[in-house]
């Protein structure tokens, strides 16, 4: 569940009014200031905090319609709890806010916006302490940030911990498993990572999200045939994510598969392709399109990657590129640059079937060992 930022602000409003009316054009002046808005606007910024409650559970009308008034925040939503959460309602819109931020800063930006994003996790999880869905996705983006960071072992220890508690409040729920085995795979802890995995989708046999993320950890941990199966499984669950189909492509690959990882690159640049219509200035999504023609193309990419080195900041999806593409080189200046902004992925480098000339390098194994001891 994601709640906009002007939908947020209603809700704060008519927190702040203690359960009294507000009427339609304070709201307006609150949330819309110096700009001119229909009421339209104000409705349907009701209407999404309306489905936001009933996502988390509640089963009755918490924000009230005062004909000819406004609206009021039901006394219920201020002194009760929704069912099987532990937060205010309030509080755990907001810890929404924080997450639905934080995802999107890790589709656009990646490792660049690593801290933003666990700064983003920490929010979430103080806003709501005891909401297991909460405390599953802070683990997550914690995971998902520290493979892009120094400090990671900090970050790692809270993920970790945040999961734990995710899971003794919620059993059953699919995420809270998911976020535990991804703090263990992250933490080298093979036995226990695969497990909570197979537990998540015992739950949630048809979750997408799921399958590309133990995909993407059994992949870190040397099993490209498990990795390759659940990616292909995470794309056709998910029909328009391009990274599942990423993470199949280079695990068939790392097999030697090389028809299966082109059918998966394939797919893979068509979706690619299709977010670059929406976004087109993303610099992670020119990068993966650029991993993903390097996939299909190898050598006749050249001129392409050289293009894209110059015109954006690196990602990994570059550092394979250029690779692809026999410029060996590229590949280390990408890959140096990478790690001096942050980057800290050392097992999926390992994992990673890169070229034998590109390995062979002084350069190269000097920055492996670097990542190691990170």
């Amino acid at each position: 569940m994601t709640v906009s930022p002007r939908a947020m602000g209603v809700l704060n409003t008519l927190r702040q009014s203690a359960m009294q009316v507000v009427s339609r054009d304070a709201l307006l002046d609150a949330v819309w200031p110096n700009l001119t808005v229909t009421d339209e606007s104000l409705t349907q910024a009701v209407a999404e905090i309306r489905r936001a409650f009933a996502v988390i559970g509640a089963d009755r009308d918490l924000i009230a319609t005062v004909p000819k008034a406004g609206y009021r925040l039901a006394s219920a939503a201020v002194v009760t709890a929704p069912p099987r959460t532990l937060a205010a309602p309030g509080s755990v819109l907001e810890a929404h806010v924080c997450v639905h931020e934080a995802r999107r800063l890790v589709a656009r930006d990646g490792h660049r916006a690593a801290r933003d994003i666990v700064d983003l996790a920490h929010e979430a999880e103080m806003a709501a302490p005891k909401d297991a869905r909460i405390l599953a996705q802070a683990a997550k983006l914690r995971v998902i940030a520290a493979a892009s960071a120094g400090d990671s072992s900090l970050w790692l220890a809270a993920a970790a911990s945040a999961a734990e508690k995710a899971v003794q409040l919620r059993p059953d729920l699919a995420s809270s498993h998911m976020a535990a085995g991804l703090s263990a795979a992250a933490l080298g802890r093979e036995e226990a990572g695969r497990a909570a995995f197979s537990c998540a989708l015992s739950i949630a046999p048809d979750d997408a999200e799921i399958h590309y993320f133990a995909a993407h950890a059994l992949f870190r941990f040397g099993d490209a045939r498990s990795a390759t199966a659940l990616g292909e499984r995470a794309a056709a669950l998910g029909p328009s994510a391009h990274r599942p189909l990423f993470v199949a492509a280079r695990a068939a690959l790392a097999r030697g598969e090389t028809l299966r990882a082109r059918a998966s690159a394939k797919a893979g640049l068509e979706r690619v392709e299709a977010s670059l219509a929406e976004d087109p200035v993303s610099p992670r999504l020119v990068s993966a399109r650029a991993a993903f023609r390097a996939m299909l193309d190898g050598p006749e990419t050249g001129t392409y990657a050289r293009a894209l080195s110059a015109a954006t900041a690196p990602y990994f999806y570059d550092v394979l590129a250029h690779d692809a593409a026999g410029q060996p080189r590229r590949a280390l200046d990408a890959l140096e640059a990478i790690v001096d902004d942050g980057w800290r992925n050392g097992a999926w480098l390992r994992a990673e079937p890169l070229s034998a000339r590109l390995r062979s390098m002084k350069r190269f194994r000097t920055l492996s060992r670097l990542l190691a001891a990170a």
